[in-house]
């Protein structure tokens, strides 16, 4: 299948999960700022879930670039993340009305862990598809970030269990966090390294243009 294909479905379906999302609110009384106020755990979750979401799309967009063919096999991977993604919007709801709920959050957390999971063996099953790996562990993240990203999900899963029901919700916002310097870092280093070695060429011509005047 054709990759341009694949990323237009894969856009799609994730920007309608992302407009969606805010659908979750209840509206409530306008004439009264407690009953907005009475709202803001459920924004904060509304955040989190679209910055996290917001920030896979950044990642496998930038990722799409190098892939060439897609498999049956990565397009059954990419329809199992796309399920889990489905049921952010219900997920970020029963959050958004008990953020101390124990249930809603393990089903958040929960729903967030199989989206990660999935797109690791989507990226797994695209690099399998070249005859070189195109990408890392998890698109255009290392082994290493993937590794510290799913290991806040999972301790926030048991601290939510066993110590406090909100610590979900919390590592999935620290996520983000990471993932959002990660990516900051991989484009912007590659400008930073461009532009000293270009500062480099440049003080080597002059020092040689210089001595050339000697």
């Amino acid at each position: 299948m054709n990759s341009s294909r694949f990323l237009a479905f894969y856009d799609a379906v994730l920007a309608i999960v992302m407009t969606i999302l805010v659908l979750s609110f209840n509206i409530p009384d306008p004439d009264s700022w407690q009953n907005i106020a009475r709202m803001i755990p459920g924004f904060v979750c509304y955040a989190a879930s679209f910055f996290w979401l917001g920030l896979m799309w950044i990642s496998s967009y930038m990722a799409w670039g190098k892939v060439e063919v897609v498999s049956e096999r990565s397009l059954f991977y990419m329809l199992v993340s796309l399920f889990f993604s489905s049921f952010f919007p219900f997920a970020t709801g029963l959050v958004g009305q008990d953020m101390n709920s124990v249930v809603a959050e393990v089903f958040y957390g929960v729903v967030v862990l199989c989206i990660t999971v999935s797109n690791i063996a989507l990226t797994g099953s695209i690099n399998r598809d070249h005859s070189q790996p195109v990408l890392r562990t998890l698109f255009l993240l290392p082994a290493r970030t993937t590794v510290i990203d799913v290991l806040i999900k999972i301790v926030g899963l048991l601290l939510c269990v066993f110590v406090w029901p909100p610590a979900m919700s919390v590592c999935i916002m620290l996520a983000v966090v990471v993932l959002t310097f990660r990516l900051f870092w991989d484009t912007r280093l590659p400008h930073l390294t461009g532009k000293k070695e270009a500062v480099k060429k440049a003080l080597a011509a002059q020092e040689e243009e210089e001595g050339s005047k000697t």
